[in-house]
């Protein structure tokens, strides 16, 4: 009896890991601290979505949607890309005012008619949309014109940029006042709003257990704030709530980056040809390619698949050491014309992250074949180097180069762009 009950809670943690590793998501049999911070961004919508026609924008596995149903919603209308997730959604949540879709967000004005919201939702799903302008555009059409828009998205700010890069299901890093500038190109009205856990005295650890949670969606506040505080020194918030009104008339053509917001592929993005490697490396198989002495220069090939490269992003470790030199990240052509050189010390890099080497911008980079190279030029700290994690899959090999010599494995590593965003309406 007591194998069964093993083998049962075994079966059901292999289906939540997987639920929960495919791209990034959160599922209602594993109730940590997580889940209720995720669940309390619902609840705070629920002020809005009372006796409303709501779409839940991303649904994910769906708990979110049913919360919504169960707590007032006249009809919520949940639409989310991945079709396994809908059918899970599906199974576990039956409600007569609940209704299921699979679709792309980015024609979500294809899937509803217009005016058809009184409330769009949408939590923790836009940081992973390429065209966000066609889901806002979107968005804009199929809610009324008195309607209410709860948007939420991480909160990069300062050094939170380098933290997001591990995230590599995130394709927009974009700062709290960037995200500001985009959701106002389409509403007139826009609020942003902090999301904090209420015992501020309780150390909140959001990767704990269930059996270690106390506690539930209700121990969260949110706050409305300007969105001129977001440079205080003491700025803080779980994630960045956006709620909008007033949607505009105008169709959106362009916008232009400001700060460091920038974007990055997709590992669904990645695609091989037969000359080299499109999409970036993100995933290591556990090697790397050795210390980065100096008089060693590595070499990687790859296509640019956006327009306005503006940095490379390097999977490094530091040996949990703080590693003084100087690295220098080169950008060649594929005539072998250097078009960028930056300089960086080691001393900013912590162990196993994604550090982004940023240049000044080249404009029109889209399908285009380039080479960086990188070296350390300077060691400060008697033979003690970084080093940049790789991949030996024969599957995915493009041209590497160690000084003179083919390399076996390719380095991992994601572009950075800033191209102007353009609708494709």
């Amino acid at each position: 009896m007591l194998k069964k009950i093993k083998n049962k809670i075994s079966r059901l943690m292999n289906k939540i890991s997987r639920l929960m590793n495919d791209g990034e998501r959160i599922v209602h049999l594993y109730n940590n601290n997580a889940f209720y911070a995720f669940l309390s961004i619902y609840n705070f919508a629920t002020q809005y979505t009372k006796e409303k026609i709501v779409l839940d924008a991303g649904s994910g596995n769906g708990y979110g949607s049913d919360f919504l149903a169960k707590n007032g919603a006249k009809k919520v209308f949940a639409i989310e890309l991945d079709k396994k997730s809908v059918g899970f959604s599906k199974k576990n949540f039956k409600n007569h005012n609940l209704n299921y879709k699979d679709g792309n967000l980015e024609n979500i004005d294809k899937i509803f008619i217009e005016d058809q919201f009184d409330v769009v939702f949408s939590s923790n799903v836009l940081e992973h949309i390429p065209n966000v302008l066609a889901v806002l555009n979107g968005i804009k059409r199929v809610l009324k014109q008195d309607g209410v828009c709860v948007l939420a998205v991480p909160p990069l700010y300062r050094e939170n940029f380098l933290i997001d890069l591990n995230t590599i299901w995130h394709v927009n890093h974009w700062s709290i006042k960037f995200w500001y500038k985009i959701i106002s190109y389409f509403f007139s009205d826009v609020q942003l709003y902090t999301h904090k856990f209420k015992n501020e005295s309780v150390s909140f650890v959001l990767d704990n257990t269930p059996e270690a949670t106390t506690i539930n969606e209700k121990d969260y506040n949110f706050t409305k704030i300007d969105i001129d505080s977001v440079d205080d020194s003491n700025f803080s918030t779980i994630t960045a709530v956006f709620v909008a009104r007033n949607p505009k008339k105008n169709e959106i053509d362009n916008i232009a980056y400001f700060d460091n917001s920038y974007v990055t592929n997709s590992p669904l993005d990645y695609k091989i040809n037969s000359k080299v490697i499109i999409s970036d490396n993100l995933k290591s198989d556990g090697s790397n390619i050795g210390p980065l002495e100096k008089g060693l220069i590595f070499k990687q090939q790859f296509i640019a698949n956006k327009n306005g490269l503006i940095g490379i992003a390097l999977n490094m470790a530091t040996y949990c050491e703080r590693i003084k030199s100087i690295i220098k990240l080169s950008i060649y052509n594929e005539e072998n014309k250097i078009l960028r050189e930056v300089e960086i010390n080691t001393e900013e890099i912590d162990d196993n992250i994604w550090f982004p080497f940023n240049f000044i911008k080249i404009k029109n980079t889209k399908n285009n074949v380039y080479y960086f190279t990188i070296e350390t030029i300077e060691d400060f700290n008697n033979k003690k180097y970084v080093t940049v994690w790789s991949n030996k899959n024969k599957k995915i090999m493009p041209k590497t180069i160690k000084n003179n010599s083919n390399l076996k494995e390719t380095l991992c590593f994601r572009c950075c762009y800033q191209d102007n965003l353009m609708t494709e309406i």
